[in-house]
């Protein structure tokens, strides 16, 4: 990772093969999953600066049997295990009329009247796909959307190769993944993808266009509320989790919240030092609001993963 060169070891697809539990799914035999994870560390630990685990929640498998996976007995290693974040979610029983009454008041009176005024003044189409035979070119307008949204905020995107992209596809076709596509007047306009797994359905990442006239409805806050709405009608869901990320809206239409940590373990040495310093000064310029305004001000965008 960066100029320094330092070497990290983490999961592939952090964000969802971590943070979905993925790994320790309950059709796996979780001693022997462990035990080759365990092991695969403890033998390339010492090529490496830092072991990182992120994004692991609280009562997930890979929580309860995280002491297995960081090595104890390696020489200027240390090993530490903290929170950093929290998510929400909330459980889709019994019903979806019962849900928007755990919502605030305010909160049902914008949903309904953005919804009314949204189908009054526009045409709307709302469509789920769980193939990629289904899609036709909406994948493509979801990268385009996607990476169109990601780079107005100054970073790459998660759609930067075909590789990756296949990978999504892949996914949708085994029923991991489904499409949420909104067209308005026959126009996409918005696009999820919702993971559904082990009884709960994730929204994980998505792209919306932009258009005043219809911009003014909140069509990102109606897509979700219908994608919920769906999640309560599958009685194969539980629990509909709002995914990573700190936005604002999150806490108007989910009260439950859990905590999210970080497991890693550093081995001693000039590169580690460097390393852990610059993240402190990133985690603190995130959350300092003088520096934000000074790198807006510069870059006319917020710093990278910082908050909106």
């Amino acid at each position: 990772l960066g100029r320094i060169g330092v070497r990290v070891m983490r999961f592939i697809g952090r964000g969802f093969s971590d943070y979905q539990d993925i790994l320790l799914a309950d059709d796996c035999d979780r001693d022997a999953t462990l035990k080759l994870l365990a092991d695969f560390i403890r033998t390339h630990m010492h090529k490496l600066d830092r072991l990182e685990l992120t994004k692991l929640q609280e009562g997930s498998h890979l929580w309860e049997h995280h002491d297995r996976l960081l090595p104890q007995d390696i020489k200027r290693c240390t090993s530490t295990v903290e929170t950093y974040d929290q998510s929400r979610y909330f459980p889709t029983e019994p019903d979806f009329d019962a849900y928007l009454m755990s919502l605030s008041k305010p909160t049902r009176k914008n949903y309904r009247r953005y919804w009314d005024r949204l189908n009054k003044a526009h045409q709307i189409e709302l469509r789920t796909l769980r193939s990629s035979e289904q899609t036709d070119d909406l994948f493509n307008d979801l990268v385009r959307l996607h990476q169109q949204r990601q780079a107005e905020r100054g970073q790459r995107g998660m759609f930067r190769s075909p590789q990756r992209i296949k990978v999504f596809t892949d996914l949708l076709d085994e029923g991991a993944i489904r499409l949420h596509v909104m067209r308005i007047d026959g126009h996409v306009y918005n696009l999820e993808l919702v993971f559904y797994h082990n009884h709960i359905a994730t929204a994980y990442n998505g792209g919306m266009d932009h258009v005043p006239e219809v911009a003014k409805h909140s069509p990102g806050f109606i897509a979700m509320m219908k994608i919920i709405e769906e999640a309560h009608e599958d009685k194969q869901i539980t629990k509909f989790d709002l995914g990573l990320g700190n936005e604002d809206y999150k806490r108007h239409i989910a009260r439950h919240t859990q905590s999210l940590h970080r497991l890693s373990c550093t081995r001693s040495g000039i590169r580690s030092f460097i390393d852990i310093t610059h993240t402190r000064l990133l985690a603190w310029a995130h959350q300092n609001d003088f520096v934000q305004r000074i790198y807006f001000s510069i870059h006319g965008k917020h710093t990278p993963n910082g908050p909106s």
